[in-house]
């Protein structure tokens, strides 16, 4: 009893160590891993909030093809934050990634205490917990402003409703239909997961006619949900999956951003954090012809394949994915029914090995923990707090720094900016004898200050996504990515 007492105690602080990771992930990561990360959901956001004016919203706001649920969910808890004094966008982009990740959090918890009921002792539920909740990757992701992340969490949350409640399936299938179709107005791909699930209740569960009505029925309600939120988000009544599908499809818009071989996620996958990424997708592979009859094969199967054949691929796309591709793993490890004893076997021979996989996936926690996000916004946050303190805050960009690409960072941009322009640090002085308040230098990291300058003008750097010493250490690695730096130089 004290035992199994104990073994719950441990999967809590399993449990809470993973939220601390989540929350820490949520305050590094100030950026976006691809543009429509922040173009999307925030810039959107912002014109429901009054900032982004239709203009300089994403081409797709033209096209009604984007959904209005998650930059919803943002522009209400924006508002919501307003009245505590949490009107800084800096601080609600913030509130956004530590919303995502919470989320993300209960729902990889809630899917692992689903799964772990398979398990025939504690020992291996708290191993399963490990595995599952560390997986090097998903701090990274669950951050993410992104529409994968959001519909990845409800993906895990679907299955783990039906495993939890699968004891009163009309219940169960309607809670699970609520959130695949949540998923799905947040990201129409996930039509092929929902469809997957929906063929594997209908086939192999077969809860009757009761429980496949319940689902049906709950999953067009959320779908009627999105529909009408896309109404007050564009101001209008408008189809917007079938818009996403007639421009995107229909129209060959996404083919635009390239084409790519059939074969182009099983070669970039394993080459996106080896050895990890191959052996999860090897993982993931063997548990599809180990399992054929289980919920999670049914729901990334046709997920994957369909992906595979759309002409246009980026790994973003299967993100979603990610949740549930995180806890098969440790089902291949833990899972007696799968029948894997001479796995396991191996495994317990060969510590090393798995101490090695264990470490790297810390290692890479902690990288992705560091090391900045692709575009970050930090110095835009930074330079939207200067302004507001004091608006005769003059601001010099430098060559080479774009504040607005790949899109326009209009929910950042502070009231009245107009910045002024100088091709390099030799052309400031003028610039400086003329300004009438402070100064604020936006320049590329790779471009620092040079000495004779800095014996004039002490530029202080006040924000950048590494350290200058860093920035000189790494200078060729820097030079060739869009990293932007603030200083603060004197004008004397």
């Amino acid at each position: 009893m004290c035992l199994g007492l104990d073994r719950l105690r441990s999967r809590v602080g399993l449990a809470l160590a993973a939220l601390l990771l989540f929350a820490l992930e949520a305050r590094q990561s100030v950026g976006y891993f691809n543009f429509d990360e922040y173009c999307h959901p925030v810039e959107f956001a912002s014109y429901k909030l009054g900032r982004t004016p239709p203009g300089e919203l994403n081409p797709e706001f033209g096209y009604r093809m984007r959904p209005f649920l998650q930059p919803g969910a943002y522009a209400l808890l924006s508002r919501a934050l307003s009245p505590l004094g949490v009107s800084d966008p800096g601080s609600a982009l913030l509130a956004f990634r530590l919303g995502g990740a919470l989320f993300a959090w209960a729902s990889l918890c809630l899917l692992a205490c689903a799964l772990a009921r398979r398990l025939p002792g504690d020992r291996e539920k708290t191993r399963f917990f490990a595995v599952c909740l560390f997986a090097w990757y998903l701090p990274f992701l669950s951050v993410r402003t992104s529409q994968e992340n959001l519909s990845g969490s409800l993906l895990a949350a679907a299955l783990a409703l039906w495993l939890l409640l699968e004891k009163r399936p009309a219940l169960a299938a309607s809670a699970a239909g609520l959130a695949l179709g949540l998923s799905f107005d947040i990201r129409y791909q996930v039509v092929l997961a929902a469809l997957g699930f929906f063929a594997w209740l209908a086939l192999v569960r077969r809860p009757g006619l009761p429980g496949l009505a319940a689902f049906a029925a709950s999953f067009f309600a959320a779908v009627a949900i999105g529909l009408a939120v896309d109404a007050w988000g564009y101001g209008e009544w408008t189809l917007t999956p079938w818009n996403y599908v007639r421009v995107n499809l229909l129209e060959g818009r996404a083919d635009q951003f390239g084409r790519f071989p059939l074969t182009y996620y099983l070669v970039q996958l394993p080459l996106a954090h080896p050895p990890l990424s191959a052996l999860l997708l090897a993982a993931v592979a063997f548990f599809w012809i180990r399992a054929p009859r289980d919920p999670i094969t049914w729901m990334t199967v046709p997920f994957a394949v369909g992906h595979s054949l759309l002409a246009h691929k980026e790994l973003r796309f299967l993100f979603p994915l990610g949740p549930l591709a995180a806890a098969v793993p440790p089902l291949l490890l833990f899972d007696p029914g799968l029948r894997l004893e001479r796995l396991r076997g191996w495994l317990s021979r060969h510590r090393a090995t798995v101490a090695l996989l264990a470490g790297l996936d810390l290692a890479f926690l902690a990288a992705l923990l560091l090391v900045p996000v692709r575009h970050d916004l930090s110095v835009q946050i930074a330079l939207y707090r200067d302004l507001v303190r004091d608006p005769n805050t003059e601001v010099v960009l430098l060559q080479g720094a774009r504040l607005s690409e790949p899109c326009p960072v209009v929910f950042l941009r502070p009231p009245g900016f107009s910045p002024k322009s100088a091709a390099g640090w030799s052309d400031l002085p003028p610039l400086l004898a003329a300004a009438d308040g402070p100064v604020r230098v936006v320049a590329r990291l790779a471009d620092l200050p040079p000495d004779s300058f800095r014996e004039a003008h002490r530029p202080r750097l006040l924000a950048a996504p590494l350290p200058e010493a860093v920035a000189r250490l790494l200078t060729r690695p820097v030079g060739r990515t869009e990293m932007l730096a603030l200083w603060s130089v004197e004008r004397r």
